[in-house]
This record gives structure tokens, sequence and C-alpha cells, in this order.
């Protein structure tokens, strides 16, 4: 059993962390770190600190899990940690209802409507792109959609892509107010073009194990792109509708499950729908690049 604070001695839970650099984004703090068990943790944000926090946070849910059993399903249910264990159970509730707001979307049943670059540039998004992009030595262009969600949260999309639309990567966020969904948003796509690398590797003739894998969900973006990710406008007035209401009050059937290995150790929650899809996860049937 791992105990997981903020002045927790890293040599006990991670060996070599880095701080890699980003050729798409190289402002943007990205902390990555292989755990004791052999999975990697990651985080990243705007600085250094959030990005740590963050990296910590994903470390306590990776540990958790191998802690104790649990009937976990990556693609449906939403895990997180955070020093608040109230904000660890609210950030597991918007993770569970992201993975099936994304996977109705995936199938084709929650339309996604586009952003405006007066909406992001208004939200501060386009201001925190860019700079996270500032001196970077490749171009990615990023654009945004707005899933048509029913409860008091906003499920957004990020997507970005080369100079010529290709190589696309996509990236999501949720949470109770619309901009804060979508600076989650474009914090991930900026994360996931990291797995490019290992894709530019093996069209040079370095293959890793986990490139075939990440190679078929691109191509899947790229066959679902037009279909998905359509050019219809977001009502982007009822953007400012966000609620930080209690999520259990309007939450479909779900339960929350503590899986916090020790009173000291930071809080880590899983919330699992009622009503969640079984996927397999074996085929690109889903969109999720960090599985």
């Amino acid at each position: 059993m791992h105990v997981i604070t903020s002045d927790i001695n890293l040599n006990d839970i991670w060996t070599a962390p880095i701080w890699p650099e980003s050729i798409y984004a190289p402002a943007l703090a990205i902390l990555q770190s292989r755990t004791h068990n052999g999975q990697t943790a990651s985080g990243a944000g705007g600085s250094r600190e959030v990005a740590f926090e963050k990296c910590l946070s994903e470390t306590a849910e990776i540990l958790a899990l191998a802690d104790q059993k649990t009937d976990y399903v990556s693609v449906t249910d939403g895990l997180a940690a955070h020093p608040d264990a109230k904000i660890a159970r609210h950030h597991a509730q918007l993770e569970a209802l992201q993975r099936k707001f994304i996977l109705d979307w995936w199938a084709g049943a929650c339309p996604a409507e586009y952003l405006s670059d007066d909406w992001l540039d208004a939200a501060q998004v386009t201001a925190f792109v860019d700079r996270a992009r500032a001196g970077a030595t490749v171009y990615r262009k990023t654009q945004l959609w707005h899933l048509a969600c029913t409860l008091p949260v906003h499920c957004m999309i990020a997507c970005s892509t080369n100079r010529m639309g290709q190589d696309i990567i996509l990236g999501f966020g949720t949470a109770t107010d619309a901009a804060s969904a979508a600076h989650l948003a474009v914090t991930e796509v900026m994360l996931m073009e990291l797995n490019l690398y290992s894709v530019m590797a093996a069209r040079g003739g370095y293959r890793h194990p986990d490139t075939a894998r990440i190679e078929a969900i691109i191509d899947e973006y790229a066959k679902r792109h037009g279909a998905l990710l359509s050019d219809r406008s977001a009502n982007e007035a009822s953007l400012a509708s966000g609620t930080t209401h209690d999520l259990s009050i309007a939450m479909p059937a779900h339960r929350l499950i503590d899986l916090t290995p020790h009173p000291k150790s930071r809080p880590v929650w899983l919330c699992q729908l009622d009503d969640k899809r079984i996927v397999d996860v074996l085929r690109p049937d889903h969109p999720f690049m960090a599985q």
C-alpha cells in the first residue's frame, strides 16, 4: 500500500520522472514518470506546479487500483484523485459523464457543435493555446467542439491537426462551466500529441510496441472526423449556463466508491454509471488514446 501525500519522497513511487518538452507545445508544462508497478503517470498544465499535482494525482489513481480489487473499466468509468475528497468525487463524476457523452458522440448519437474564434478568445482559450505553442518547431492547428449535453455540465472536444489537416489528435474536457471544460480539452490534446513521436519514429523505421494501437486510433479519427465534427455552430449563448451544483443530484443513476488506501493518503474516488456500455477495447471502437 502506498500513502500518497504532497510531501512524499518521490523515489518511493516514481522511477526516472522527466519533464518532456513538446515540439508542438514547448511552453506547456508536462511531467511524466513510470510508477514502481510499471505504469506511466502524466500531468500537464500552464505551470510546473499544476503539472506536478496532476501527475501525483494520476499516480495515486494508478496505485489505488493496484492495491484494491475493483471492476474498473477505463473506457466507461470515472476515476479521480485530489487532496480534497469532495473535489475528487466531483472529478470522478465528471469523468464518468465525459466517458458516456464521448462514447455517445463516437457512436453518432450526440452531436458536436463548432465553437467560434470569438468565443474561444473571450474564454481565454486562444491565449492559453498560443502561450503553450509559443516557439513550437512543428505547427499544429487547434479547434474545439461542444457536445449537446442535457445535464448541467459542458463536454468539449479539442482537435489538433498538422498544416495539411492530417495526423488528427483529440482531447476531451468536461466541467460545470464551459470555459473550464475547453481549457481541459486543449490541455489534453496537447498532452496527447506526444503520441505522435512514436508514430513519426515508426514512419522512419523505428517501431514501438504501442505504435500500432496509436496509429489505429489516429486512422479512426480521420475516418470519422467529417461526420462527427461538423461545421454546425454551437449556440454560444447557452454556454454561459454552467452550474456548480452537486452533480449527485442531477446525474443519472451511478455509484461512488472510495478507493483511498489510507486515511492520510490523497483521496481517490471511482464513479460508475449504471447504464455504462460494454466496449470491446481490443479494437479502435472508442476514441480514448490514453488507455
